[in-house]
């Protein structure tokens, strides 16, 4: 810690007659504000998001909430008990 206090305390014996000179004239001030000119912050307007709170009418398959199995439009295919008896329906081979 003596070590930084001790450093800050030199800087500031070395850039204090620097901060004096430049307070008193008013040429530095200027060279100063043209230099680094104060930032002006501008304000982004908000693009609207055309069509985002429209609730209209849904199509069927919006209406259609995952894991529904009650859905419209749906097909009842019974395939079987056993895998390959599945694999026969399902292609079309019916015994």
């Amino acid at each position: 810690m003596d070590l930084k206090r001790g450093v800050e305390k030199a800087l500031n014996r070395l850039l204090d007659p620097i901060r004096k000179d430049f307070e008193k004239d008013e040429e530095f001030k200027k060279v100063a504000e043209l230099a680094y000119p104060p930032e002006v912050k501008v304000k982004k307007k908000k693009e609207k998001k055309i069509g985002t709170g429209y609730k209209g009418k849904k199509t069927a398959a919006e209406e259609v909430v995952d894991g529904d199995l009650n859905s419209q439009g749906a097909v009842e295919v019974a395939v079987g008990t056993s895998a390959k008896d599945a694999q026969d329906r399902l292609a079309g081979k019916t015994e």
